[in-house]
């Protein structure tokens, strides 16, 4: 009995020093959807990957598999086409990835291949800059132990990118490279412990001094949020799932950030839009699948694929959750919550 008693006892000291749910119950947001499809001669499919303030960036695709890159003007509804130039002419593939506002202009980063190469090399666009100095070459410098096959820009901030690259010796580093001093640096995550290395870094956020992705180890793949001025990482998992990956980190108003991505039920990739505490999944009406790609604000971009299997943009707004309306149910569940929270505080002054 003094055993029972005990475990008892035990028991509810647990449950009272445990964190309460919070107050009130509330609807899930109801999220609006719009396709955002470039219809340019050549075209047919679609993929948005960057979004800040009014500017998307993205890509499109042809018949023939040429990628073509792509700049669309929320406020004046126009579209702007986005090659790479290199030695005069149009890169076979270009993809960007961010877009930056800036006073005059846009930076945009990214990536292209070269002609007859599966290799990816990195871009930072400046149009406040003339034509023939608007582009800035990208690519991780390669060392006498490794060289540099991929290098993948996917984010900018004023002069902060962040991305991967792949060396002959590891695939999927996290960089950091900055536009005023033309110098990079390795930001890969460290690893959780001595027997739980960390086998990639992914980069594909940047917002102020903070880097969202995710990394790889032996336990599956876990998103991350990186402070670049104190170092520390912060992991996030999604409830059930081996693996979760920020694809896209904003600012919320409230010191903290929202972000996007996808996580893995089963098998099926699951989109979602993430405010720091509760998960909203991203799913377009009638799609087979939808992928998170980037976020500003409240405001989500991505793809999705149809039945027919064509690749479409796709504009998401999630609003604030909105409050329940008053019934009585969910007044004596307000009441039950105010007498969970007193029987709490009483055992953990019993447990102290």
């Amino acid at each position: 009995r003094m055993l029972r008693a005990a475990v008892i006892v035990s028991a509810l000291c647990f449950v009272a020093t445990t964190p309460a749910d919070a107050a009130g119950p509330v609807l899930p947001p109801r999220v609006s959807y719009a396709t955002l499809d470039y219809h340019g001669p050549g075209a047919v499919n679609t993929l948005l990957t960057g979004i800040r303030e009014e500017y998307i960036v993205g890509l499109y695709t042809t018949s023939t598999n040429a990628s073509h890159g792509l700049i669309y003007n929320m406020l004046t509804q126009t579209w702007q086409q986005l090659d790479v130039i290199v030695d005069g002419s149009p890169a076979p593939s270009t993809s960007p990835y961010g877009p930056d506002p800036v006073t005059g202009g846009l930076h945009v980063v990214g990536s292209y291949k070269l002609t007859g190469s599966s290799l990816d090399h990195g871009f930072y666009y400046d149009s406040t800059k003339p034509p023939g100095s608007a582009f800035v070459f990208l690519d991780y410098p390669s060392t006498m132990q490794s060289t540099t096959l991929n290098t993948i820009p996917h984010s900018i901030y004023n002069d902060q990118v962040v991305g991967n690259y792949d060396t002959s010796l590891k695939a999927g580093h996290a960089f950091l490279y900055n536009t005023t001093t033309m110098t990079y640096r390795t930001i890969d995550k460290p690893n959780d412990s001595r027997l739980n290395p960390t086998l990639s870094t992914t980069a594909y956020g940047i917002w102020e001094n903070h880097v969202a992705g995710s990394y790889t180890n032996l336990t599956g793949t876990h998103a991350y949020l990186h402070n670049l001025s104190t170092g520390v990482f912060t992991v996030y998992n999604h409830p059930g799932s081996l693996i979760t990956h920020f694809d896209g980190i904003t600012g919320n108003n409230t010191n903290a950030f929202n972000y996007t991505g996808d996580y893995l039920l089963g098998r099926i990739p699951v989109a979602f839009f993430f405010d720091g505490t509760s998960y909203t999944t991203l799913s377009f009406p009638r799609a087979v699948t939808t992928s998170g790609n980037s976020v500003y604000e409240r405001t989500v971009v991505g793809v999705y694929t149809d039945t027919a299997g064509l690749v479409h943009g796709y504009v998401a707004t999630v609003p604030l959750p909105a409050s329940s309306p008053f019934t009585l149910q969910g007044f004596y569940a307000l009441l039950a919550d105010a007498y969970n929270r007193l029987v709490r505080s009483l055992l953990y002054m019993v447990c102290l």
